[in-house]
């Protein structure tokens, strides 16, 4: 049978803003990485629909220093994603899926007012700007 065995989803991260400067991705947290996935059998024409991380962890904190260092309220970043797989013998991708998503600073939660350390909400919201 044709059955395509789906393994992994591999990412790539572009950032760049209106200035041009481009995003240091911070050491050993690259910006092109592979998400592995639970095996699946695909027969002929199936189609599955999978959830996955585009942006870790590490690549947010590159993020928010690219933010502050250059004194930015946003940033766009192009996600590159492409299913890898095997078909018989041999290793298969995708065609690319792109996915752009805007990162920004203080722009998504809204209604917290700046707390000084210490005071009352400061406690209950420690992160409240994002």
């Amino acid at each position: 049978m044709n059955n395509i065995t789906l393994k992994s989803l591999h990412v790539k991260l572009d950032a760049a803003a209106s200035a041009g400067t481009s995003v240091a991705w911070a050491s050993g947290c690259s910006g092109e990485f592979d998400v592995p996935l639970g095996t699946y059998l695909l027969a002929p024409g199936a189609t599955i629909g999978e959830i996955a991380e585009i942006i870790r962890p590490c690549n947010a904190a590159s993020l928010t220093q690219y933010l502050q260092n250059q004194n930015l309220a946003e940033v766009t970043v192009n996600a590159t994603v492409r299913a890898k797989g095997r078909l018989g013998s041999e290793d298969i991708e995708s065609p690319p899926f792109g996915f752009r998503v805007t990162v920004c600073s203080g722009c998504l939660q809204t209604g917290y007012p700046d707390q000084p350390p210490g005071s009352s909400n400061s406690r209950l919201f420690p992160n409240a700007r994002i």
